[in-house]
This record gives structure tokens, sequence and C-alpha cells, in this order.
């Protein structure tokens, strides 16, 4: 829809817009008025934090007195912000950026983190309740706090008969938990910039920040998991940008929980986060971010810059975020080169496994010949795979090669769906495929079985057999939560020398698995016809731990050398 006639060009790049929401009441028609201020003299001001929502369906306001199309959301947020008697102030984006001019949009997008700083209340507008319960979670976001502290409900199982543990209200929860407006990337940035963030849902609003205080307290209990309220990482770590809290996280770490969020344009996977405090102190100096808006510039380019940036910031763990389908792996781009829109997996193993040091502490040495496009680092190829089965939970019966689990939901009676390769075919082939028995605990008990299950879990804690609720009801339902959430969209795979591995949903027979000096996780490469491997992302090896890959070294069995990435 041609819109651009309501826009006169703003006077400079330090100028942004305003509309003055005209008092009404529905079914009155919504009337703003658009005026233009110089960033550092602007009148007090409210801003909107929504998901535009589908842009095909479009509804008619006034805008200077001209006809202005707005989706659905953004009227719901219009019509629930508007006064009976009083004009109200606000910044929203769909309005207020002449979004056909990139180069507003462009010098806007810089500014984007000082306008929701400055704003007085940053409203969150959820939209209506679809199950009427947003008087009830309005009333479980203001529990006293003492209530939340209760050892009583605090515990994290069901011993307690704390009567909250088992109160329904924790399902309406769920359902704002699982509303589009969580899984959008700008919001992340809108609310944790927010002097004042508050929830507008339904009829009823409250403070955002005591909605994640709830979520925090829930998730020590595990009511989140028993009542099915989706925990955001990004939101619960990241909620308030204006006092981060002083600890190891970076802005890689940042980008990296967003990239399971979703977004149009795949630049704004980087755009998004150049308001935190953490992206104003790039190589521009004088508070400028590290990256600069351009949404004319190629996707490419801008993942590029921003993988070397991060490479300087915090070395070549950086390389745990890289992952690829199916055409990025063959694309030219460098493979080292973050993705941040390919999101088969869940990043940084590490984290599962717990196993959050350097894996070989050696000299570290990356190096790019003059394109910066080949990256050179040291390390040891440990094995070639051999055999790889592709996991995916979402196929059919009727999918082609891979492996998929069935959902459990017949845990003791083993009753496994019929799928193409189901655990219990796998479990039948392992005595077929060799196995490192190296890499076995001493224990008796410990099988190719539990080696395999384990496998799945990147290194977590699992059953010795196939999980049994009669066995250890609280293991079996750990992995049936564990399980889905570390392995979906990656490979179970077998080296040659019989090492088991989870690797990145790319990987083929042929390709290797290696260590590479100055990171937390295993990677898998594959090798390149003239030189040179490509990276197919990070990779669990059982029983590859600090010690054991250093006895490698000393006997032999591995070697230091140099890999280069192309």
């Amino acid at each position: 829809m041609e819109q651009e006639s309501v826009y006169t060009p703003l006077i400079s790049s330090d100028w942004f817009r305003l509309i003055e929401l005209q008092p009404g009441t529905a079914p009155d028609t919504i009337v703003v008025r658009m005026q233009s201020f110089e960033l550092s003299s602007a009148p007090s001001y409210d801003a909107i934090s929504y998901v535009w929502g589908d842009q095909t369906k479009t509804i008619p306001i006034l805008c200077d007195s001209r006809p202005f199309y707005i989706t659905e959301n953004l009227y719901w947020s219009l019509a629930r912000l508007r006064d009976s008697h009083e004009p109200r102030v606000i910044w929203t984006d769909a309005i207020c950026i002449n979004q056909a001019d990139n180069p507003e949009r462009n010098g806007q997008v810089a500014h984007m983190g000082s306008i929701y700083r400055n704003a007085r209340t940053v409203f969150i507008c959820m939209g209506d309740d679809p199950d009427g319960g947003a008087q009830h979670v309005a009333a479980l976001v203001n529990l006293p706090l003492s209530v939340l502290e209760s050892s009583h409900l605090s515990h994290a199982d069901d011993s307690s008969d704390h009567p909250l543990r088992h109160d329904d209200r924790w399902r309406n929860l769920a359902v704002l938990m699982s509303r589009p407006w969580f899984s959008r990337v700008w919001v992340v940035q809108e609310a944790g910039l927010a002097k004042d963030a508050r929830v507008l849902y339904g009829r009823y609003h409250f403070s955002y920040r005591d909605l994640l205080r709830l979520v925090y307290y829930i998730t020590r209990a595990n009511i989140d998991a028993r009542s099915h309220v989706q925990v955001w990482l990004i939101h619960f770590r990241w909620h308030n940008w204006r006092e981060p809290e002083q600890g190891s996280d970076t802005l890689f770490d940042l980008v990296s929980h967003g990239a399971v969020l979703k977004c149009k344009n795949p630049r704004d996977y980087l755009y998004a986060f150049l308001g935190h405090p953490l992206a104003l102190s790039g190589p521009h100096g004088n508070g400028r971010p590290f990256i600069e808006p351009d949404y004319g510039r190629s996707v490419e380019s801008i993942y590029h810059e921003a993988s070397l940036w991060f490479l300087k910031q915090v070395g070549l763990r950086f390389l745990s975020s890289v992952e690829h389908n199916d055409t990025t792996i063959s694309e030219e781009l460098p493979s080292w080169v973050v993705r941040w829109d390919v999101t088969l997996a869940a990043n940084e193993m590490s984290a599962w496994s717990g196993d959050k040091y350097i894996l070989v502490d050696r000299a570290t040495h990356a190096s790019f010949d003059n394109s910066q496009t080949r990256l050179s680092v040291r390390g040891a190829i440990l094995d070639k795979i051999e055999h790889v089965y592709r996991i995916d939970f979402g196929a059919s019966s009727q999918g082609s090669g891979g492996f998929m689990f069935p959902q459990f939901e017949e845990m003791s009676s083993m009753s496994w769906a019929l799928l193409p390769l189901t655990i219990r075919d796998i479990i039948g082939r392992l005595d077929a495929w060799r196995w490192c028995p190296s890499l076995a605990s001493a224990s008796s008990t410990y099988t190719k079985v539990h080696a395999f299950l384990q496998t799945l879990l990147a290194g977590r804690p699992a059953p010795p057999i196939l999980p049994n609720p009669n066995d250890n009801e609280r293991l079996a339902s750990q992995f049936r939560c564990d399980l889905p959430a570390i392995s979906s969209s990656r490979c179970f795979a077998i080296t040659e020398k019989g090492y088991y591995c989870l690797t990145p949903w790319v990987t083929m027979p042929g390709d290797v698995v290696a260590v590479l000096f100055g990171t937390r996780s295993l990677f898998a490469l594959r090798p390149c016809v003239n030189s040179g491997c490509r990276l197919l992302g990070e990779a669990y090896v059982h029983g590859m731990h600090e010690r054991t890959l250093e006895d490698m070294f000393i006997h032999g069995m591995i070697h230091d050398q140099v890999v280069t990435i192309i």
C-alpha cells in the first residue's frame, strides 16, 4: 500500500517522528497527527512493542487527515492505548518510520535503542486473551515475592502439597508465553531498554519484568515443565538492558541466543541488538554500534564482517554458532562465517554437557589470507565418519532415509512407533558396528545402548537402558524432555574407529570430526578436494573429554596440525 505521501523528509539524521493519538472510543476512527522532533529535545512519549502480523490484512486509520493502512495488531494496540479524553504521544515503527525509504530506515534503526531507552513507558501489546485468562495471569504476576520464595513452592518435584503447584492458572500463563511476541527478534531490545515495560493483555496490564520474575521462580519449582509454560532463554537472561548483570555474558551470547527468534529480514538478527551497551563499543568509537545498519547491503557481507568482529571479541568460541543447511554449506560464503538465519538445532553443545572449559589448552593461532576468507587454526583430526543417520522429530513415517523418535506416549510399555528407523532399529544394529571400548565407563552396566543414548543427549546423564518410568520416573521424564531439545535436526554418526557422535544436520560419510584449539566443542569438517575444509558445525563425540584428548596426543593417536577452514 502506497503511504509515502504522508511523510516529509526528516531535517537530519538526528530527528525522528512521533504521533499524537487523538482521543476517542470504539467505534470511532483512529486518528493520529505526525510531528518531527530532534532526538535530544523530544516531548515525553510512550513506545509500542508489538508483532506486525499479517501485512496483507490491514485496517485504515487517519494520519494527518489522510488514509493510512496499518496491521490488525497495531490497530489493536492503538485502540487499547487511546484515551477517551486526552491525546497521547506515541512512537511506533510502522508509522513513525517511512518503511519505503531505505536511507531513512537505516538511520532510524541506528537510533532505535535511544528511542526505546528514552520512552516514558514501553507498552508490550499482546492482543486479546484467547482463553479469557488475562485476569488469572495478572493475579499470578502480582503474587508477593514471599509466596514465590516459599520453600514449599520451590521444591523441584511434586512432593510438596503447596496449592500453587497444582493451580489451573498456570495453563493461562502457558497460553500467554506462547504468544508470537516472544518469538520475534526486535522485541528483546524494545523491552530490555524500557524504563518501565508494561504488558497489555486483554483488558489487563502488568509489569513485564514482574512476569519474568514469576517465570524464574516457576522454573526453579519445575512448574513450567508440568504446565507446559514455554520459557524463552533470551527473555529470561536479557530482560533488562538498562542495568545488565555483571557476568561473563558477551554480545556474542546475546546474538547467539537471539538466533532462535524470527524476523522477516535476516539482517535484523544483528541490527535488532545494536541498542545494547555491549554493542556500542565497536571499532567506530564514540558510542557507535559495532556494525552500521544498512538494508541495502548484502546479508553475506554483513555476516562476514560481524563474524570477524566476534572472532576478535571472544576468540574461536564464536565458531560454536556456525550452522548450515543443505543450501548454505555449498555457497561461496566462507563456511566459518556464522549464518544467524540458519537455526536448525540448539548450539553451544558444551553448555548441554556441562563442559564449558577449553577442550585442549594449547596455544591457539588464527590467521586469514589476504581476502579474509580462509581461516587457519591449529587442531587435530580425530577420525573419519562412516555411518550417518539424520534425526528428525517432525518427519512422517514415509520419510526418506533418516530416523525419527516416537513421542514417548507409552514409555513403560516400550511401544515405539513403526518408523523408517527407530531407536530400537538403531540398537539392533549397534552390535554390527564398531565401538571404541577405551571410551566406555569402567562400570559393568555401561553398554553400547547406554553410550548411544548418552550420545543423543550430548553427554548428559542417560538411563542405562531404554527409559522406563517404573524404574526411574525422574530420569525417564528428563530423557523425554532433553532428547528433542538436544538432538533434533542433528545426526547420529559413527566413525571408522567406532566413536559415537552427535553431528550437524549436513554431515555425510567421509566427513571428519576434529578438535580446534581454543574452542569448547568438537567440530565436524568436510575435507575439500583442492585444500582446506568446510566447517559443518559443532559435534559431540562420546567420551571425548579434556583428559582423553590429552592422552591421545601423548600416545601419538592424534597430531597437532594446521586446519584451514574455507
